[in-house]
């Protein structure tokens, strides 16, 4: 019998070992577990110790003096092997290197001590046997694949992995994709590093992602261009974390930015900003700015720069150690650091997350910066911008400063926003609201500080859970007490264009935002377009759009219709393409092509989709929905006509800018290759080796 706290900590080390009865006293796991776990390394560690002391010497005579010896050369070997293992071998050779290395050792010492006995004659050569063929199997097994990137370097720590549900075959494409996916991947300093490319770079750190080039711009770049628009003359910023390097590039670019210190624990992640170039503004070359390899708590607590914008994006807070980058004395460290006016913008997970810790992460910010402000940077992340003052805001400012550079090419790429009314479509709710929401913990003292890590386990507790809080739920309880917008003052604003922006927020992301309610029903018919346009019903998206009388407006609803106009042969579509095409360039050649391959001009296709996916080797800024249709778009062109197939192969040989659509391109490139030619299948195949698609099509070919 054990506590049901105990059993809750010991079902989320290890799920596979109990059986665990949720309020109950009762934990049960299976004895083979127990002893593979437990009891086997238990007697092994038991047995070596008294065994090296018998080796050193039999009997009672000096056996305090060959127990000394024995406990010196252990103690003497973790000091070297902890020093030699972390600084050393690890970065060297990485782990399963080491692991491999270790082996080989432990066969050598064996091998040596074997020879001895044999040289000797205390053992004949049959006894020999039996410890030779386990050296040599254990050799043997240094041959077999290990622990690749499916399970050093994918989701399957964190239980979302869904192998309970897979066949066979299922677990063998799961494992082949992981493996496929891994770009590159370092044993650094303090953590294991990796790059995915299954969808552009998506880099893990122990096994987790922590942010995708692409795909998660929206926070990573906006969490610190999102200060610095809101600060009316920001001069130096400070970013705690490097990560793929976008929040310090784009920091860097703002005009009168004359300094961004980053600091990065892990000197490997240098790496990831390095291969993440395209999206960062190659920050690793610009001149103001200055990465200190080194913790951020210790960095601001003995610097003595002060700084206008401090943007702070760790982990999950349920990564050990990561929650002591929302602690009090965290908070406190950073108020220090900032400047008179300055902001900080902090990134909270709006996922798998109850409503208590969100609660105890307001109260413990608004401790120190009671001024918070909430936005909505991606469909389940939110960015609070604090601050020790009441921000003053001149909305007029932010507008002019919106038309900017790198203002504006970053909201166009990431919010989809080229005026006042995209920015705050992003917005959730004012410095009012979170006091509200903050004000139980505080007065109760349920603070998250160094002592008490409170959010740390209020995190794994909701790990892999559907829905426990959410941005919306939020969203709708400020509308409801009228706090849901800031005071704007000095410019108009259309709050109808706020709400349309709202939900097509979900859309640049392929997501519906069905769940968002609508105050008006020509609001509704617009929300309708958008989820048929995500769902691929270019159809029904101009059936629902008719229904009301608006003109399209936003980028994404210019995409929308010019996409559904051109899969209806519409000349209109080639207007909205030339309005899409000053922002959305690459995107706006999809729609002209697939309204010159319906109206049957082929050539003409072809050249507009060559321009649209030429250039997505070099710039990564385009938008999911129509870049992946369009891929769609070059395998009915090639089935529609064969000749097009050798053309559209050669252009989508090679992998895209940061390696967007990387498992699409294979894809695509391997059924263009069955229409191309025996060479260009073996070409699309050999892309994929030693991992292939594990799927019937693709193996009967």
């Amino acid at each position: 019998l054990l506590s049901p706290h105990l059993g809750n900590v010991l079902f989320a080390a290890a799920p596979e070992m109990a059986q665990l009865h949720v309020g109950k006293a009762v934990f049960l796991g299976p004895a083979q577990h127990l002893f593979e776990l437990v009891l086997a390394p238990a007697l092994v560690a038991g047995y070596q110790f008294p065994l090296l002391i018998g080796l050193l010497g039999r009997g009672e005579k000096d056996a305090g003096r060959h127990t000394g010896h024995a406990y010196a050369a252990n103690t003497l070997g973790a000091i070297a092997g902890s020093l030699a293992g972390g600084f050393g071998v690890l970065p060297l050779l990485s782990a399963p290197g080491a692991w491999k290395a270790v082996v080989i050792l432990l066969c050598a010492v064996a091998g040596a001590v074997l020879a001895s006995a044999a040289a000797s004659g205390r053992r004949s050569p049959a006894a020999l046997i039996a410890p030779v063929a386990a050296g040599a199997l254990a050799v043997a097994l240094l041959f077999c694949p290990g622990p690749t990137a499916a399970w050093r370097h994918s989701s399957i720590g964190a239980g979302r992995a869904g192998l309970e549900t897979l066949d066979p075959n299922g677990l063998r494409k799961w494992v082949n994709e992981q493996r496929k996916n891994l770009f590159w991947e370092e044993d650094g300093v303090e953590s294991s590093v990796a790059l995915l490319d299954s969808d552009s770079f998506s880099f893990m750190v122990n096994g987790k992602s922590d942010g995708n080039t692409r795909w998660d711009a929206s926070t990573q770049v906006m969490l610190g261009l999102l200060g610095a628009m809101l600060h009316p003359e920001p001069k130096n910023a400070l970013v705690v974390g490097l990560g793929t390097g976008e929040s310090a590039g784009w920091l860097a670019a703002v005009p009168g930015m004359e300094r961004v210190d980053v600091a990065e624990i892990e000197p490997a992640i240098l790496r990831v900003a390095e291969l993440s170039a395209p999206m960062n503004r190659d920050v690793l070359s610009a001149r103001n700015v200055n990465v200190i390899l080194g913790d951020g708590r210790e960095f601001m607590l003995t610097t003595g720069n002060r700084y206008d914008v401090i943007a702070s994006e760790p982990s999950n807070p349920y990564r050990a150690g990561v929650a002591s980058l929302y602690t009090l004395e965290y908070y406190k460290a950073v108020a220090q650091c900032l400047n008179p006016g300055g902001v900080f913008c902090q990134w909270v997970q709006a996922y798998e997350v109850d409503f208590l810790t969100i609660e105890t992460i307001y109260a413990t910010m608004g401790a120190v910066f009671p001024n918070i402000h909430t936005w909505q940077t991606m469909s389940n992340d939110m960015l609070l911008v604090a601050s020790r003052e009441p921000l003053a805001l001149s909305w007029p400012a932010v507008a002019d400063r919106m038309k900017t550079e790198p203002f504006a090419t970053a909201l166009a790429g990431t919010w989809a926003a080229t005026n006042l009314e995209g920015v705050l479509s992003h917005y959730v709710c004012r410095p009012e609201m979170a006091a509200k929401i903050g004000a139980r913990s505080a007065a109760s003292g349920w603070l998250n500080t160094d002592d008490r890590m409170l959010i740390e386990f209020g995190f794994a507790r909701t790990v892999g859970a559907v829905r426990a809080f959410g941005i919306l739920d939020l969203l709708a309880v400020s509308r409801t007490l009228g706090l849901s917008r800031p005071e704007v003052t000095g410019v108009d604003v259309d709050w109808e264009q706020v709400e349309d922006m709202r939900f097509t927020l979900y859309s640049l992301l392929g997501e519906a935002a069905d769940k968002i309610p609508t105050s008006s029903q020509p609001l509704a018919w617009r929300q309708a377009a958008v989820n048929f346009w995500v769902d691929g019903k270019l159809d029904s998206v101009m059936q629902a759009w008719s229904s009301q009388e608006r003109k399209p407006e936003t980028l994404p609803e210019i995409a929308m219709l010019g996409e559904a106009l051109a899969q209806a042969g519409d000349g209109e579509s080639l207007g909205l393409a030339h309005r899409l095409s000053a922002h959305w360039p690459m995107d706006a050649d999809v729609i002209r092509a697939r309204f010159l391959f319906r109206t049957k001009d082929a050539a003409g296709a072809l050249e507009a989709l060559t321009r649209a996916y030429a250039r997505l080797r070099t710039d990564p800024w385009c938008q999911r929905l129509v870049m992946l249709r369009g891929m769609e778009l070059a395998d009915e062109m090639s089935t529609a006509d064969p000749s097009l197939a050798p053309k559209l192969y050669d252009l989508f040989s090679q992998p895209f800018s940061t390696r967007l659509f990387e498992t699409n391109r294979l894809n695509l490139l391997f059924y263009l290759g069955q229409k191309a030619g025996h060479d260009q299948i073996l070409a699309a195949v050999r892309q994929m080796e030693p991992n292939p698609l594990w799927e019937r099509p693709f193996l009967r070919v």
